[in-house]
């Protein structure tokens, strides 16, 4: 399984879908009950992305969003312009950190993630859940 690290938010449109199309069975919960949830994970996990107030994409607690590059800033500016802004290309909101969190260092940029990063830049079991973990006192490892 891959995830990339990308990390959106369910919206209203998501939970009520099954109802709205008749097929299915309706979720049991909304966006509005788990919206905390989402802050904490947030907050927790480190993701960057830009608040764009787009309801099919709720914005969350995020730190700065990373840059764009040259032609992804040239094609945003053209579909902004193109389509009036009502159509645009955004940052992906994903699990790499642009400010350094407790025992872990914001991403280098490296464009080395897939063999792992000693730096704890992205979200990881390694970098992120175990730290806290053992600092609860409540964790033992066994190999």
């Amino acid at each position: 399984m891959l995830w990339g690290r990308q990390t959106y938010r369910w919206s209203d449109l998501d939970f009520e879908a099954n109802a709205k199309d008749g097929s299915g069975i309706d979720w049991p919960l909304r966006y509005k009950e788990i919206a905390s949830w989402y802050d904490y994970v947030e907050k927790f996990i480190g993701v960057s992305g830009s608040i764009e107030n787009l309801p099919q994409l709720p914005d969350g607690q995020f730190q700065p969003p990373m840059e764009m590059n040259i032609v992804e800033k040239d094609v945003a500016a053209r579909i902004k312009k193109e389509y009036n802004d009502t159509r645009r290309m955004i940052i992906g909101r994903c699990a790499h950190i642009t400010e350094s969190l407790p025992g872990r260092t914001k991403c280098q940029y490296r464009a080395k993630c897939e063999l792992g990063c000693p730096y704890g830049g992205y979200f990881s079991t390694q970098s992120s859940t175990l730290p806290a973990a053992v600092k609860t006192g409540n964790l033992t490892l066994r190999p």
